[in-house]
């Protein structure tokens, strides 16, 4: 959230006595306040939408400006958090933009998502250390048209993985040896594993190709894995598991809008105060 600090050094001693002469300063300073941070707010989506790729509709909307009342003369530029800083005109769904685009914003490593917090129990590359996972592209990896993976890809792959820990959560896959793929509905299921090296967690894989062919297993009289697992051949990589990573700044916001600010408040007073002037002429 960027908050405002009015700069007065551009402002002539003819405009500020002009304001304090008509007793409306008060007035004025609101009005200047507000009709330049409008500008602001309009100039920093579109910084948004140059300086980040195919944002989301959401992550637009996420960013909000707060303006001046009689009571408070102050304005501010931000996303949204949820409880946070900024929250005027946040819905209260979904997962707000201040806590994914501060990494953008300001640099560094940005927060664990929901998803890695809920497997943090069954994966560690160093402890103390954290993880994040990186889509591939493939599969459930596959990125949709704003570069996200769909929430309930995730879910799933939670629920495959029996790392759904909501309270009262009754969705992760059953835990018998043979509750899974005796149905053919459930061996068309997509199927998850975690993969690992040397004792450390690298990736998230998923089963892919034709499933098993024919009655196989134990009493079948043909060797191999019993129809009845229903698992898919063959896998692919869908999600690296990693250490977690730095990022630059790619939107800047407190510094672009502050110098927006700066520039644009000294005209928007003198604005303000010739044109309460003009009106008090009328009476």
């Amino acid at each position: 959230m960027v908050n405002f600090d009015i700069d007065t050094t551009e402002i002539t001693a003819a405009a500020r006595f002009a304001a304090a002469l008509t007793g409306q300063l008060d007035e004025i300073t609101k009005r200047s306040l507000n009709s330049t941070t409008k500008k602001v707010h309009t100039q920093m989506r579109v910084e948004l939408n140059r300086r980040i790729d195919r944002p989301t509709t959401w992550t637009r909307r996420g960013l909000l400006a707060r303006y001046a009342t009689d009571a408070r003369l102050s304005v501010a530029i931000g996303f949204n958090y949820g409880g946070g800083l900024l929250d005027e005109g946040y819905s209260g769904s979904g997962v707000p933009a201040g806590r994914y685009m501060q990494v953008q914003a300001a640099g560094g490593t940005r927060q664990l998502k929901s998803t890695e917090k809920q497997l943090a129990g069954q994966i560690s590359i160093n402890p103390g250390a954290g993880f994040q996972l990186r889509p591939t592209g493939e599969g459930a990896g596959k990125l949709d048209a704003y570069g996200n993976v769909k929430g309930g890809t995730y879910i799933q792959i939670l629920s495959r993985l029996r790392a759904l820990k909501e309270q009262g959560s009754t969705a992760n896959a059953p835990t018998g040896g043979g509750s899974r793929g005796r149905t053919r509905a459930k061996r068309r299921e997509i199927d998850y594993f975690l993969t690992s090296r040397a004792g450390r967690a690298r990736s998230i894989a998923q089963r892919v190709g034709p499933g098993p062919k024919g009655g196989t297993g134990k009493g079948s009289g043909n060797p191999g894995r019993p129809q009845t697992v229903g698992y898919r051949r063959g896998y692919l990589i869908a999600f690296q598991i990693t250490r977690p990573q730095r990022y630059k700044s790619r939107f800047p916001l407190r510094k672009l809008a502050l110098a927006d600010f700066n520039r644009r408040y000294a005209d928007a007073f003198r604005s303000s105060t010739e044109a309460m002037i003009r009106r008090a002429k009328k009476f």
